[in-house]
């Protein structure tokens, strides 16, 4: 029998002397496995995923319900419906909530799937999305301490519903946020910060300042064709229109094309800055975000009369919004593509140093 097994020649005691003292290990050290495979969190965060991820998919849900429940009320067809999912026709506006809204939903739904399998992408989406969320909930619950806007909504048929839709929304962003911010892997190595990734980042900030560029110049015309009467300044215009959910409009279920752009673009300049400082939830942050304003961009893009396009050029400023317009669209792609995953490659720790003699 090999003595190695014998319970003899594997021990010593003082001196060397066998048979005393605890069994001394022969060979090299086995190296440690590694605690997951790549691209998944670590099993213990495994309750935080899979609650995070139920919230947004039963908040996606909610969200699809009011979309298919104003698209039954509205009487649209399937053929428009299809057509103004992928093309926005200005002869051919579906007024059903917006199309930040739809693509939101969406998101939801993956990100909350990705996030029940502890991928470690999902962190970073979800937490973005769910920063959205809490806006988008506080916005709304915000509107009860004003008197008017409680009699408005417990008096209309689903005022009820909407309140608790978005009371809902808040708890559970707030509850992903806290249970994702607090997930984080610190003995894992981060990801290299390579050259494509901070492109990437660069991207995403021109992105969020040639939007906000164009975004800012609209609210100023809009602001004069106000007129002294009606406008207020263009900020104050924008932060009325941003946080008062009244704003130009009845009580509704949607939070509004204000709120969700204004957000998008203070995300590209925050997601950006995080993605050139290597944060481990950048690049997931960045995925969703970017996700979202490719179909917003391709979209716009698919509804341009293209057998008038030198008419538009004719037009410097209407010229130079186009121009913005085909160059974001590509950008964005281009983002997607550098943002790509850069796997971890496990290393077992080295052997520890001979003993001295």
């Amino acid at each position: 029998m090999d003595d190695r097994w014998s319970g003899t020649a594997g021990t010593s005691g003082q001196g060397g002397a066998p048979g005393f003292g605890p069994p001394q290990p022969f060979g090299p050290p086995q190296p440690l496995a590694p605690p997951e495979p790549d691209g998944r969190a670590a099993r213990r965060h495994l309750g935080a995923y899979v609650t995070s991820g139920i919230l947004l998919i039963l908040f996606a849900g909610a969200l699809a319900a009011w979309i298919t429940d104003t698209l039954i009320g509205v009487g649209i067809d399937a053929d428009a419906l299809l057509e103004g999912l992928v093309k926005n026709d200005p002869r051919l506006m579906l007024p059903v909530f917006t199309p930040y809204e739809w693509a939101f939903a969406a998101a939801l739904l993956v990100v909350g799937t990705a996030a029940l399998t502890r991928r470690r992408t999902a962190r970073g989406a979800a937490l973005l999305l769910a920063f959205l969320l809490l806006g988008v909930g506080a916005r709304q619950l915000g509107g009860l301490t004003r008197t008017e806007y409680r009699d408005t909504m417990f008096a209309a048929e689903h005022g009820t519903l909407i309140v608790l839709t978005y009371a809902f929304a808040f708890l559970a962003a707030a509850t992903v946020l806290t249970l994702l911010l607090t997930a984080r892997e610190r003995d894992v190595p981060r990801e290299p910060v390579t050259g494509g990734r901070r492109a990437a980042g660069v991207l995403l900030i021109l992105i969020g300042a040639v939007q906000g560029f164009w975004y800012a110049r609209g609210l100023r015309e809009f602001n004069e064709i106000l007129g002294p009467d009606g406008g207020r300044g263009a900020f104050a215009e924008w932060w009325h229109e941003l946080l008062n959910i009244n704003a130009r409009g009845g009580y509704g279920a949607s939070a509004g094309f204000t709120y969700y752009h204004s957000a998008a673009l203070a995300a590209f300049l925050v997601v950006g800055v995080l993605l050139l400082r290597g944060t481990p939830a950048a690049r997931g942050a960045a995925l969703a975000l970017l996700a979202i304003s490719a179909y917003i961009q391709l979209r716009e893009l698919a509804g341009l009369d293209y057998g008038l396009l030198s008419e538009y050029y004719k037009d410097t400023v209407t010229g130079w919004s186009i121009t913005s317009s085909f160059a974001v669209a590509a950008a964005t792609l281009l983002a997607i593509t550098l943002t790509r995953h850069t796997p971890r490659h496990h290393a077992p720790p080295p052997y520890p140093p001979s003993p001295l003699p």
